[in-house]
């Protein structure tokens, strides 16, 4: 009786107002729709925004993976170009070793010839003089070198003790000395 009631009042049924609630419904949610669009952007339900964040991680990952896999390269060729570079350089400096050698060698082995011709030659000077009047000569040298020992130790001006010999007339009165000469 209500409905009739309602009915009679409004001018039209309850069927007929629920189908005019849901057209108006309707028609408000396009007019919302089209304005969020206008203003928003497309509306986008929850599995868009994975896949939208899934492309974008996706694409991130590649470009870290070509930025890594560059970095690779790039550190590769850089140790490589050391390396050569370092090669090269240690050649070069092996290369001037060996030359600055064989030239120290070749220097050794003149040397060491000339050397050996000098003690030749000494060697045969010393089979010559081997005669009585040479040994004066080293008695003479061995005098000289004792008085230059006396004049450097002298000059160092510390007193030096002198060890009397055995022949001076020092050490035994009763034998004269030798007479020197000059």
């Amino acid at each position: 009786m209500r409905a009739w009631l309602l009915t009679a009042v409004l001018g039209c049924s309850l069927a007929e107002r629920a189908v005019q609630a849901e057209a108006r419904a309707r028609q408000l949610k396009e007019v919302t729709r089209s304005y969020e669009d206008q203003v928003k952007g497309k509306l986008v339900d929850a599995a868009d925004v994975h896949l939208h964040q899934k492309e974008d991680y996706e694409k991130y990952m590649g470009n870290y993976h070509n930025g890594a896999k560059t970095q690779e390269r790039l550190v590769h060729q850089l140790r490589r170009h050391l390396k050569k570079k370092h090669n090269r350089k240690t050649a070069q400096i092996q290369h001037i070793l060996d030359a600055q050698l064989a030239d120290l060698e070749n220097e050794t082995a003149a040397e060491d010839e000339d050397e050996e011709e000098d003690a030749d030659e000494d060697e045969d000077e010393e089979v010559e003089n081997n005669s009585p009047a040479s040994e004066e000569e080293e008695e003479d040298y061995d005098e000289e070198d004792e008085e230059e020992e006396r004049a450097e130790e002298e000059s160092d001006g510390r007193p030096h003790r002198q060890i009397p010999d055995k022949e001076t007339p020092q050490s035994n009165p009763s034998k004269k000395a030798p007479a020197m000469s000059l």
